[in-house]
């Protein structure tokens, strides 16, 4: 079922082809037409004529009427006019009145008049394998104009698959271009079969009429007692036999041509097909190396997606940092509310304004981070959305990927120069403020769980600065990003300073000489007053006693 579906589709043209078709068709059908028009004439002149005059010839001889009168009348009747054996009837009774009658000339004439009939007949073969070849080359030439566009296109495709259905069309309309040399081929040996067998019939006919004129006509008008009329019948004869050989030979020869004509075109239309199966594997493969290529470059783009995803984790991260700061913060704030009530008042405006910065501070990392977050995602749709663009853009990235990183390298030295230097001033705060806080350890140990909570806050604001400085580190580490993380980290910047700002402003030494003061006065107010020891938390023995009544 396969095979038959396979050679169906072989004879469907291009649409450029059908008009070639109908013209194979027309004049393959006229061809037949004409042949089966002979055929029908020789069957009539073999099977009616030649037995009416042979019928004549015997009523003549039985009736011993004048058989020359009879052939007159027989070869002069309208309807029989121009069949072959009239016209030999009459070329005989013309001859009969000849001094030396020539049967040779006689036959041969009847043999050159009926050979131009089948002429045109025996030309149209040719004419239809011409039209055929003519279709095909009129079919390559219509998938061959618009090839270009298509591999252009296979090319700039993403998706193989559209690539490859881009090609399979061009290589189906090639592959029905070859429609019309089938079609030419058909017809022309199906005409080639009718030409032969209405040669055949026609040297049949012939071969008849010349055996009835020399057997029958010649033999009862011309006169018999001449040798030499005998030897020329003979020689006739035999020249007719041999040019009947030789038209037989030369019609074998012509179809043996013929035949290893279609050879050669089959081998040609085979080497054709190869050589586009060829060029179809070389598609295949630049399609394939052109995927690779795609496929390589969206994984680049995925890994810069997950790099900028491991920012804003990393982000993240640092706001939580932050919002766990905050946290201890306030719970600092709360234990010491707890245990100075005293002192609430005049601390509770300093806290809360300290409370309402670090708030703010928050809101703007959280309002960062989330813009990061957001910047981040539009910048991975804007990645996923530019890797159609990204063959025509590479060219340019190339171009100017020495001066981006030129400047982000020149960017993150001089952020990372004001960063260190700004950490550095206040690791030198936070180590004088640890100094001034160790001073007064052995002061703040003598109030009741006041000091080791200090110095866990303390110790946590440390810690806090420490994950600050961290994330500076990390942010050290993003030259080799891409242009667009320094856009955001361009816009970063402000809020960097503003945070400096905000850390400038929490003056902790003021807070903490402020709590100093109020230590010292509630000190001060006791009865008695509290001695330092050489060690903080460790009075001598006396004071201890004494602080213990």
């Amino acid at each position: 079922m396969e095979i038959w579906e396979a050679i169906y589709k072989a004879f469907i043209p291009p649409p450029a082809g059908w008009l070639v078709v109908a013209v194979i068709i027309v004049t393959a059908g006229w061809a037949l037409w004409s042949l089966w028009c002979e055929y029908k004439r020789l069957n009539l002149e073999h099977r009616e004529v030649l037995p009416a005059v042979k019928r004549v010839i015997e009523q003549a001889w039985n009736a011993e009427d004048d058989l020359v009168e009879r052939l007159e009348q027989w070869a002069t009747r309208s309807e029989l006019r121009v069949t072959l054996a009239a016209r030999a009837v009459k070329t005989v009774l013309a001859m009969r009145e000849a001094r030396n009658p020539d049967m040779e000339a006689t036959l041969t004439m009847l043999d050159y008049s009926e050979a131009p009939r089948l002429n045109l007949a025996r030309s149209i073969p040719n004419w239809l394998l011409l039209l055929g070849i003519g279709g095909t080359v009129i079919g390559l030439a219509s998938a061959v104009l618009p090839l270009a566009p298509q591999i252009q296109a296979a090319i700039g495709a993403a998706d193989p698959n559209v690539a490859s259905q881009s090609m399979a069309q061009t290589l189906e309309a090639m592959r029905h271009a070859f429609a019309c040399s089938l079609w030419g081929i058909l017809m022309a040996v199906v005409v080639s079969i009718g030409t032969r067998k209405v040669v055949s019939k026609q040297q049949e006919v012939v071969a008849g009429v010349q055996e009835f004129v020399l057997n029958e006509v010649a033999h009862a008008l011309l006169p018999r007692s001449e040798a030499i009329q005998l030897e020329t019948i003979q020689r006739t004869l035999r020249r007719g036999q041999q040019f009947l050989r030789q038209i037989t030979e030369e019609i074998e020869r012509v179809t043996n041509l013929m035949n290893q004509a279609a050879g050669r075109f089959n081998d040609v239309l085979e080497s054709t097909v190869q050589r586009m199966e060829q060029i179809g594997d070389n598609l295949r493969t630049s399609a394939e190396g052109i995927q690779r290529t795609l496929l390589q470059a969206t994984q680049s783009v995925q890994n810069s997606t997950e790099m900028l995803a491991q920012s804003a984790e990393s982000l993240k991260t640092s706001s939580d940092q932050l919002r766990e700061y905050h946290h201890d913060l306030r719970n600092a704030y709360e234990e010491l509310s707890n245990l100075y009530n005293r002192s609430r008042q005049d601390l509770e405006d300093a806290i809360t304004q300290q409370i309402k910065h670090i708030g703010q501070y928050r809101e703007e990392m959280e309002q960062l981070a989330n813009r990061v977050v957001e910047r981040l995602m539009n910048i991975s749709q804007g990645l996923a959305d530019s890797g159609e663009r990204f063959s025509e853009a590479r060219q340019q990235v190339l171009q100017s990927a020495m001066e981006i990183r030129q400047a982000i390298q020149a960017a993150f030295e001089q952020l990372q120069g004001g960063l260190d230097a700004t950490l550095r001033q206040h690791r030198d705060q936070m180590s004088q403020v640890e100094q001034r806080l160790r001073e007064q350890v052995g002061i703040l140990s003598q109030l009741p769980n006041m000091s080791g909570q200090i110095v866990n806050q303390l110790t946590n604001l440390h810690q806090s600065l420490n994950r600050i400085i961290d994330l500076v580190g990390i942010l050290s580490q993003l030259p080799n990003m891409s242009g667009q993380i320094v856009n955001q980290l361009t816009e970063l910047q402000p809020i960097a300073e503003n945070m400096q700002q905000l850390l400038c402003s929490l003056d902790i030494r003021q807070c903490l000489d402020e709590i100093i003061g109020l230590l010292e006065s509630i000190k001060n107010s006791l009865p008695y007053q509290a001695v330092v020891s050489p060690r903080p938390g460790n009075p001598p023995a006396g004071e201890q006693s004494r602080s213990d009544s």
